[in-house]
């Protein structure tokens, strides 16, 4: 029995020992009083430095994806903004280039004079569209590398 005893106390110190890395270690029951947090002592464990420098990373990543998402947003209404722009100016080539025929045939049979204003207006018009094409095409492209700039950013906070 007198093993039985001997672990016992074993169990017991090590049941203390435990208890005493907690608050009210000392037997006494905590009072209700708030606790005051804990100065950290500057040789502090890797466990709160860990702490700290992940919550600092995780402040910098979240600043850094709030701007991302702003920057984001600015660059994808600036392409709308472009798109509906260009939309625009393509339908204004277009009804120019109406404007110019009907203004050229009024009704009447066009003399040989006449048609070869008409194709040469309408050739400036399709120049002046593919222009605008490629002009857009180029605006677009811009467009889709600032994006594809903010998807790496984010791909970096990640």
């Amino acid at each position: 029995m007198n093993a039985a005893w001997k672990y016992v106390a074993e169990v017991d110190r090590a049941l203390s020992a435990a208890c005493a890395l907690f608050p009210g270690s000392d037997g006494a029951l905590p009072d209700g009083a708030p606790v005051a947090p804990r100065t950290v002592p500057e040789s502090a464990g890797g466990l709160v430095r860990a702490e700290e420098a992940a919550a600092l990373d995780y402040q910098a990543r979240d600043s850094r994806a709030t701007a991302a998402t702003a920057e984001l947003r600015a660059v994808v209404q600036e392409a709308v903004a472009v798109a509906r722009q260009c939309s625009v100016a393509a339908a204004d080539i277009r009804q120019r280039a109406a404007t110019d025929a009907g203004a050229i045939a009024r009704g009447h049979e066009p003399t040989p004079e006449a048609v070869g204003l008409l194709v040469s207006r309408l050739d400036e018009r399709l120049a002046e569209m593919q222009d605008h094409v490629a002009e857009s095409r180029s605006m677009y492209v811009a467009a889709a590398e600032r994006i594809a700039d903010v998807q790496r950013a984010y791909t970096e906070i990640v």
